[in-house]
């Protein structure tokens, strides 16, 4: 007898039947996982071994994000586990994942525009408001919904945070930054792990498509750890000042 299903399409799986509930279980514990990893890397590695955390800024952001995330994966294990996926703990966890990309949304935006405060203040005021629009209207249109306003929510996530990933590449390509060591590479194998999330996601098949965004969850992390030194202007908008993100 097959308990997952690991390669079914979420059409394929009936609601309220244990198979949906299974596949699911799976793909939320995986995201899980993934979050506990890196929540548990941050504090003890970079906090405790090497005390880089209390430094870092984009590392504490992380943090903050891995945390909300944790308790919205645990929310999605609450309710898969019990095969109750509607329940008042699934409208839980869409405000604390909310919550969770808007953090690391406005993280990466630090990549985006190093040198530019209002633009990332923006950024955050921005991702603010489209993740209350998002929740309200969730929970609006709970009973037909099945999700679909947060899904496609995640999905602009990660694309927003693959374009401030680029810009920060090209920032380095083009010498308008001077970065760390193997900083454009940094960035590089951050792009490629959205494109492995957003292609997990398009499958379609739960017990992948979670553990996906965990992978995307893990680029900001690395980023944010290894990215700190993305700090040195040396364009014309700065006047050749510095501006760290290590505080």
């Amino acid at each position: 007898m097959v308990i997952v299903e690991f390669f079914s399409h979420k059409d394929n799986l009936e609601y309220g039947s244990d198979a949906r509930a299974a596949a699911y279980l799976v793909g939320h514990v995986g995201f899980f996982v993934f979050n506990f990893v890196n929540f548990f890397y941050l504090l003890l590695v970079e906090g405790y071994i090497f005390g880089r955390l209390a430094t870092n800024c984009l590392a504490k952001l992380a943090v903050i994000g891995c945390i909300f995330q944790l308790f919205s994966c645990f929310t999605s294990i609450y309710r898969y586990n019990i095969n109750d996926e509607f329940s008042f703990a699934g409208e839980m966890g869409v405000w604390l994942a909310a919550v969770g990309f808007t953090v690391h949304n406005y993280l990466v935006s630090h990549f985006a525009f190093p040198f530019r405060p209002k633009y990332r203040t923006a950024t955050l005021y921005g991702w603010i408001a489209i993740s209350v629009v998002t929740c309200v209207k969730t929970h609006l249109d709970w009973d037909v919904s099945d999700f679909k306003y947060f899904r496609g929510y995640v999905g602009a996530s990660v694309s927003f945070q693959f374009v401030c990933y680029y810009l920060a590449r090209r920032s380095i390509k083009t010498g308008s930054v001077t970065s760390i060591e193997n900083g454009s590479k940094l960035f590089e194998v951050a792009m490629l792990m959205c494109i492995v999330d957003m292609a997990m996601m398009m499958s379609k098949r739960p017990a992948f498509q979670y553990p996906g965004t965990g992978i995307g969850y893990t680029a900001v992390v690395l980023t944010a750890i290894l990215g700190a030194g993305f700090v040195t202007a040396s364009g014309p908008s700065t006047g050749g000042e510095r501006e760290s993100l290590n505080v």
